[in-house]
């Protein structure tokens, strides 16, 4: 989540919305947009939605917002695969583990992960933390901490969360001390292990992560500009025990061209391809808008026979494998 921005920021960013600013050069990459779909359902209507989970046709879906609720439906779809209606929207807020509701400094809920048969995993800035939900109208269940969690800054927390597969679970924050690279966290054996880096490249930070059908590690990422509004970038990563590797660039919006997008859900396609549905975060302001987009991508092939082993951690630099088109 952003902080509340000026006044001219808020009109400088739906001045770019409206004017569909750069909409004609989107560097796309090696993704190819199919539609975007506007949130006016009421039972949404609290705004501020962080992150997205899909289940594995991209019918059934779970939103979380950072006010501190949690969302299910599903998704309606015509014969081309596009958004066309949300259906049976129900919404609850989160509770705390002694299963009263959560204060307002305890609200501001980002990540989100769901393994195949649960539970929900959230995690939250400010009062830095991950906590687990056996239901959406359950009491949080504790995950263990770490003291990675008490370097990261109040608004710049534990954005991305992911479930690889083997059923652990991954984290990473918006920003942290180094400012060349951000650690990719592992859950294991009730502690959290750091396995890679993920380097940073440019402005853009960490909003939302998930494993897709192929395994492999997408990563959404926001830059803002006041005056520009936002962009967004996904970068996928090979993802394998010991480590991140392959890194590719499969999309850069350009300003304007989408609202602030934090939230990301990666599935597979009956045609063998990969859609990436993506959604944006309102802020809670009238001049943004809540939206679904989405974005197909080839798979992540296997890996070659005799191919370089996976990058491990800062000592072995990744490098970029693939950038968006210009």
């Amino acid at each position: 989540m952003l902080k509340p921005l000026p006044l001219l920021a808020f009109l400088a960013t739906a001045l770019a919305l409206a004017a569909g600013a750069e909409i004609g050069r989107d560097r796309q990459g090696k993704a190819h947009f199919v539609a975007s779909f506007p949130i006016r359902t009421p039972a949404l209507s609290f705004g501020g939605l962080s992150a997205i989970e899909l289940d594995g046709n991209g019918t059934r879906f779970t939103v979380l917002s950072d006010r501190g609720f949690i969302a299910t439906g599903r998704i309606r779809r015509d014969g081309e695969g596009r958004i066309v209606a949300l259906d049976g929207v129900q919404s609850w807020p989160l509770k705390a583990i002694s299963g009263r509701s959560l204060r307002l400094w305890e609200r501001d809920a980002e990540g989100l992960a769901i393994g195949p048969s649960g539970p929900i995993h959230v995690s939250f800035e400010g009062f830095h933390r991950v906590r687990a939900y056996p239901a959406p109208t359950a009491a949080a269940r504790s995950i263990p901490g770490s003291p990675f969690f008490a370097k990261l800054d109040d608004n710049l927390g534990l954005e991305a969360l992911a479930i690889d597969r083997q059923g652990r679970l991954l984290a990473i924050p918006e920003a942290f001390p180094d400012p060349h690279a951000l650690p990719l966290l592992r859950l294991e054996n009730g502690m959290w292990r750091k396995i890679a880096t993920i380097p940073r490249r440019g402005p853009f930070r960490p909003t939302g992560a998930d494993i897709g059908p192929d395994g492999a590690l997408y990563l959404l990422e926001r830059d803002f500009v006041w005056y520009r509004g936002f962009r967004s970038r996904i970068r996928r990563f090979r993802l394998a025990e010991t480590g991140i590797s392959e890194e590719e660039t499969l999309l850069v919006t350009p300003f304007g061209r989408h609202d602030n997008l934090e939230g990301i859900a990666v599935w597979p396609r009956a045609d063998g391809q990969v859609r990436m549905t993506l959604i944006s975060d309102d802020n809670a302001n009238w001049v943004q808008r809540s939206e679904m987009v989405e974005y197909d991508v080839s798979p992540l092939p296997p890996r070659r026979a005799g191919a370089a082993r996976a990058a491990l951690d800062m000592q072995m630099p990744l490098q970029p494998s693939g950038g968006a088109a210009k």
